[in-house]
This record gives structure tokens, C-alpha cells and sequence, in this order.
């Protein structure tokens, strides 16, 4: 790990085989039989191939940008769908209710009196339309 460091903060890396034939790294040369490298160089120098990595880079940012957007949308929409399934149920539960008790009433400053017979079907109806609004 601290070779790693070190490493990444050198500004030439060198490679070699050790004994056993495996590759290894540094930023220090250990004899003279190493390669190394300039690790602020640009290897590649073609002027078409930087303008590709440039696009590549750019169409990857607006990806990821767009990825977010679409989470964030995605999320509104599911909270509106679960809320609107919520208001579903509720307007079926309201109306079984209306239509099991025959008998509703409305609170009247405190005082509780009986619907009428033409209130009584207009709850019913009114039920029956939040049903149709939210129950698609």
C-alpha cells in the first residue's frame, strides 16, 4: 500500500522482472535492465483519438446526469402513483361504508344530524367519483 503511494506520487514509474519472472513496479530504478515511463505524459498524442476520449468523456457525464434526473422522476412519480392507490382505497372504503349503513351523518356545528334521503345519494355519488379519479 505505501509503494502505492509512493508510486503515484513519482513522476517516472519503472517496471522490471524480478527473479522469479514477475513484474514488478517502482519509482525507484533497481539495476539497469528497467523500463519506465513518464506518468505525466500523454501517451497518446493523435489529435482524433484525444477528440474521442474528449466525446466519450462528455456523452458520459450527460449519462449519469440524465440517469439522476430519471431516478428523481421516477421517485415523484412512484410517491404519486403510491398516494394516489392510497386515495383509491379510501374512497372504496368510504363508499362500502355509505352503502352498508343506509343511514349517514353530517356534524352540524357540533350538533350530528341525519342526512337526508337526496344528501344521502349525493355521498354516495360523490364516493362513487373520487373512486373513478383515483382508481384508474
Amino acid at each position: 500500500m505505501l509503494c502505492a503511494t509512493t508510486t503515484a506520487m513519482a513522476d517516472r514509474i519503472y517496471t522490471w522482472k524480478d527473479k522469479n519472472g514477475i513484474t514488478q513496479y517502482g519509482d525507484q530504478p533497481v539495476h539497469e535492465n528497467v523500463k519506465s515511463f513518464d506518468v505525466n505524459s500523454n501517451f497518446n498524442t493523435d489529435p482524433f483519438l484525444q477528440k474521442r476520449i474528449q466525446n466519450r468523456k462528455k456523452m458520459l457525464k450527460n449519462y449519469y446526469k440524465y440517469q439522476r434526473q430519471n431516478t428523481i422522476k421516477q421517485k415523484e412519480i412512484d410517491s404519486y402513483n403510491n398516494a394516489g392507490k392510497q386515495r383509491c382505497q379510501r374512497a372504496k372504503d368510504n363508499l362500502g361504508r355509505y352503502q352498508v349503513s343506509k343511514v349517514l351523518y353530517k356534524n352540524d356545528g357540533g350538533k350530528r344530524t341525519r342526512l337526508s334521503a337526496e344528501e344521502y345519494q349525493q355521498a354516495i355519488v360523490e364516493a362513487e367519483s373520487y373512486i373513478s379519479k383515483w382508481c384508474r
